[in-house]
């Protein structure tokens, strides 16, 4: 892989960190907090659940895997309610964005197609930084979901420029 592709996938998958993280922080800015744990069925998560399986997600694999940072994590706990309550499960999320973003801005490019083991898996930390975006943007579009319909509002992730075409407004 050449440098200036490794450096691309860095650089774009940066970007994708930062934006998901302004989703999210839009999504979550009015939630309310008495529907931190609500569930639409048994079979869906709530919305203090998805945050708290993202943060231990990417906390494994990037900050982890990819960045050889201490964390611990317990991936059942993350599928329980818990006393936090939304302004601490949002500030840790966007923390561990934050350190994720950090991590990569650090990781050599030659180090893309080293091998770590994560969760029991054997992949590259090109594999691993792809597979915890992947992740992340799943769960953002949940995020998203949940909170577009608690809150019935439209958090206007795009505008239409000038020249007709949707731009970012985050």
């Amino acid at each position: 892989m050449s440098n200036h592709t490794a450096e691309t996938f860095i650089q774009h998958s940066i970007s994708l960190l930062t934006q998901y993280r302004e989703w999210i922080r839009r999504a979550l800015e009015n939630f309310p907090e008495d529907k931190l744990w609500w569930q639409p069925n048994p079979n869906t998560n709530s919305m203090g659940i998805i945050l708290k399986h993202l943060r231990g997600n990417l906390g494994q694999w990037i900050l982890s895997g990819v960045g050889g940072l201490t964390f611990t994590r317990n991936r059942p706990q993350e599928f329980t309610t818990s006393s936090e309550t939304l302004p601490m499960l949002k500030n840790s999320l966007i923390q561990t964005i934050n350190q994720a973003i950090l991590v990569l801005k650090n990781t050599p490019t030659d180090k893309l197609l080293a091998k770590v083991e994560i969760q029991g898996f054997n992949v590259t930390v090109l594999q691993a930084i792809y597979h915890a975006i992947e992740h992340l943007a799943y769960h953002t579009g949940q995020i998203v979901w949940l909170a577009k319909l608690i809150q019935n509002k439209d958090f206007k992730f795009y505008k239409i420029g000038k020249d007709g075409n949707p731009k970012p407004n985050w």
